[in-house]
């Protein structure tokens, strides 16, 4: 299935929202649109800030794997398997928020690499950006 219509769409954002993986991070997509996500995370207090009292990279970087992933199913479809195969983020600022959201969208994809780009935001403000590439698997038959 190659996510082309509004159903196909809703379907991918119920079967993503639903993972055990999302539902542990609290992450959920909030928009998702033909080759872009949004997602939103809430975040523990105690669970996802760092002695500093800020929230750790790799929680930042979690997030934007998953808007680019998410961005790129909703082209490719649920049954093809999908992953993250390199990618780079700037962190800009320190957060100290609560709830963090991505915009990914993706800006190439061929038939066998394709490449996402994402902002991720806390409080109105960009706090990291990334860009990642992943390897789009062929379907098992």
């Amino acid at each position: 299935m190659q996510a082309t219509n509004k159903a196909e769409i809703e379907e991918l954002k119920q079967k993503f929202n639903s993972q055990s993986y999302c539902k542990f991070l609290g992450i959920q997509i909030v928009d998702l649109r033909k080759g872009a996500a949004r997602l939103c995370m809430h975040l523990n207090q105690k669970d996802s800030f760092t002695l500093f009292h800020v929230v750790h990279g790799g929680i930042i970087s979690t997030l934007a794997d998953s808007a680019i992933a998410a961005a790129l199913l909703s082209v490719v479809g649920l049954e093809t398997p999908i992953v993250s195969i390199e990618s780079k983020i700037n962190y800009l600022r320190p957060v100290k928020s609560n709830e963090l959201f991505a915009k990914a969208k993706i800006i190439y994809k061929g038939s066998k690499i394709a490449v996402g780009d994402v902002e991720v935001k806390a409080e109105g403000k960009i706090v990291a950006k990334c860009s990642a590439t992943f390897m789009i698997l062929e379907q098992k038959k």
